[in-house]
């Protein structure tokens, strides 16, 4: 299927943007943010050198295909997690604790970026029509807490509370706010302060997404890389993204049974409650009854065409990860 990719390629390049934070602006790796908080291919192996068809090993795939991929990254998925999480989620350590869903990565795609060191087998030229900030990929060590039985903060979300700016304390802190499908980064849809995510959009890359200070890669609006997960488990055509760290589901212009929501219920970010159910053919389980979730489809919602700005649960838990800020 086609994919979505962000609609901010075309911006012109007179909205230039001045990269994502500098180190001095975020913390270190080791620091913890809670939601009261503000944060935020060296050369693909040649053919004649790949592995002999008996060898299986999964380093070898990698240097097969040139790079880190959702076929060949480390999946480790615990006993006890939801179905949801193990049946959509790659390149993560997902475990319980306490009734909460922990999942872990080291942030890095698993797809090509031009902002990945020019000797990594993942790195590819830049090809935007904007510009790329001056960050380069690192690993990070992500760790983000989802409550398995969210509360609602009884928000009305509408245009007085997502304007894409930092003002309210109901917005997602800046910086990790959630976790794609391929363990990457989820930012939420505003840039640091005194930016414009619009203009911070020129420097998205051909997966929609860029790094910060610290290397820290990370999504703001489609996510292209999440839907190479759900072809890779066989649901090709379903638009699902990932999870924010309260609970919020994160979907592009379908729901998870693949047909499209209700484009006229939806709030002003997207967002609306209902089940996130599977279609009758995949057998239809409910994987969250009720569930607040928004939608990522530009050409259907480009009001916000990014990712949710309003946390609409109580809880986000703690979120652990390196290169925090905005943008």
């Amino acid at each position: 299927m086609s994919r979505n990719l962000p609609l901010f390629f075309c911006l012109p390049l007179s909205l230039a943007l001045t990269g994502c934070p500098t180190d001095s602006e975020v913390p270190d790796d080791d620091d913890v943010v809670d939601d009261d908080d503000a944060t935020d291919d060296d050369d693909a192996t040649d053919d004649d050198d790949a592995t002999d068809d008996d060898d299986d090993d999964d380093s070898d795939d990698d240097d097969a295909t040139g790079g880190l991929t959702v076929d060949n990254c480390v999946t480790d998925i615990g006993p006890g997690v939801p179905s949801f999480y193990s049946r959509f989620f790659r390149c993560v350590t997902v475990r319980m604790e306490e009734g909460d869903v922990v999942i872990t990565s080291d942030g890095l795609p698993p797809h090509p970026s031009a902002y990945y060191p020019e000797n990594d087998p993942n790195w590819t030229e830049w090809t935007g029509d904007g510009r790329q900030n001056p960050n380069e990929i690192a690993p990070i060590n992500l760790e983000i807490r989802i409550p398995e039985g969210p509360d609602s903060r009884g928000l009305t979300i509408d245009e007085n509370l997502v304007d894409l700016v930092i003002n309210n304390d109901n917005e997602y802190s800046l910086g990790i706010a959630g976790v794609a499908l391929n363990g990457v980064a989820v930012f939420n849809s505003l840039a640091g302060p005194g930016d414009d995510i619009a203009d911070k959009a020129e420097s998205f890359d051909a997966y929609g997404g860029h790094p910060a200070g610290r290397g820290n890669y990370h999504y703001h609006s489609t996510m292209p890389g999440a839907l190479e997960v759900m072809d890779a488990v066989g649901y090709g055509g379903v638009e699902l993204y990932g999870i924010m760290c309260d609970g919020t589901v994160v979907l592009g212009c379908t729901e998870l049974d693949g047909n499209a929501p209700a484009w006229g219920e939806l709030d002003a970010q997207g967002g609306h409650v209902g089940d996130i159910e599977e279609s009758a053919e995949a057998g239809a389980e409910n994987h969250f009854g009720g569930r607040y979730h928004t939608h990522i489809c530009p050409a259907s919602q480009p009001g916000h065409p990014y990712t949710p700005e309003i946390q609409y649960y109580d809880e986000c838990g703690t979120v652990r990860g390196g290169g925090m800020g905005g943008g």
